[in-house]
């Protein structure tokens, strides 16, 4: 089911949701690259009712260094 929201006999919504959390980079190469967590589902709800969808996570490990220009190479 795709497209717009559909409004039942009964006065409930049903939708189909595809939310996706998404990051992305330049290669070394100079070409970019996308790393994407998804889902999709169909939901019924009731009107006015709301949803929360969990487990869309995403990790960032970053290793970085901080130096003093000129001081990282004197001998000590």
């Amino acid at each position: 089911m795709a497209g717009r929201p559909v409004i039942t006999e009964d006065g409930n919504v049903l939708m189909h949701v595809f939310p996706k959390v998404s990051g992305g980079k330049i290669t070394q190469n100079g070409c970019p690259e996308e790393e994407t967590t998804e889902v999709q589902t169909t939901i019924m709800l009731p009107d006015g009712g709301g949803i929360v969808i969990g487990g869309l996570i995403r990790e960032d490990e970053v290793q970085s260094t901080a130096i003093v220009p000129c001081l990282t190479r004197c001998p000590c």
